[in-house]
């Protein structure tokens, strides 16, 4: 499959299809969920993106994703932006596994592990491969963001000092600085594999750089938070659609799974502070 088809395209319908939730699984487990990507680009913005250094450049879309499990709506953002996965339609994820649990390797259709996973030895989107410890490092860098910014609001970024005030422009921000930091280890838009060009780059550019050092500090190996990684494969055994993380911001989405019977999930308790970030 060449490169154009795997990214996130509007045109196409089709967003890449690794996720990590906020929702804290029980780790080291195979809990499968069906999964579905709403067509809800409320909080989505396409970007201009190469995932080949700059050789070629497609229509991607980048920002805050809408996604259910099991029926229960959640919001996503993607670790992974050289695959792809069709809104509204079902998929089996697997959800058991945290996004900075230790690599594992492939059963059946599901890794088991965490992102690192599809970093290191198996190298599922990133070529060549890294180290398991540089593999621990984007999965933990990618988990604090995810964890602090999935449920901002427009508050959160008043005072926050990224370089816009924007919802949407901060959000579209994060999910670029989500995938150059799985990808080349956050080297900016303008180096390494994955790259913008033109007006989003001088839209982007700098505000992802800010969110690459957030997370570049706040995450590292010693982060323990829980972002959950989420597993969509195809009808193929061992191919993946994508993979997202979500967390869910109102305790009382927690009441809406434990009634629907999803056994293993366990919602993170602690309310996400506006602005605290």
């Amino acid at each position: 499959m060449n490169t154009g088809s795997k990214i996130f395209n509007l045109a196409k319908t089709a967003v890449t299809a690794v996720a990590m939730l906020g929702i804290t699984s029980v780790s080291n487990a195979q809990v499968t969920k069906t999964f579905v990507l709403l067509n809800n680009l409320t909080d989505i913005a396409s970007v201009s993106v190469s995932t080949n250094s700059g050789s070629s450049f497609a229509a991607t879309s980048a920002g805050r994703f809408q996604g259910t499990f099991n029926g229960v709506q959640v919001p996503l953002f993607s670790t992974d932006v050289k695959h792809t996965l069709s809104f509204d339609s079902g998929y089996t994820a697997n959800v058991g596994f945290n996004i900075t649990d230790v690599g594992g390797s492939l059963v059946s259709s599901y890794y088991q592990g965490g992102l690192a996973s599809v970093l290191s030895s198996n190298a599922d989107f990133v070529s060549p491969t890294i180290t398991a410890g540089a593999a621990a490092t984007r999965s933990s860098e990618v988990a604090w963001l995810v964890d602090t910014y999935l449920n901002s609001t427009v508050g959160t970024f008043s005072t926050l000092g990224s370089g816009s005030t924007s919802l949407l422009t901060n959000e579209v921000a994060i999910q670029l600085a989500i995938w150059d930091l799985t990808q080349d280890g956050g080297d900016g838009l303008g180096a390494g594999t994955l790259r913008v060009n033109g007006a989003d780059l001088t839209t982007y550019g700098s505000i992802v750089t800010f969110y690459e050092g957030a997370g570049q500090a706040g995450g590292q190996t010693t982060y323990t938070g829980k972002a959950d990684f989420i597993q969509a494969p195809t009808s193929v055994i061992g191919t993946h659609s994508e993979y997202f993380a979500t967390v869910v911001p109102e305790p009382g989405t927690y009441a809406m799974i434990a009634g629907m019977s999803v056994p293993g999930l366990i919602l993170m308790a602690r309310r996400r502070k506006t602005g605290s970030k």
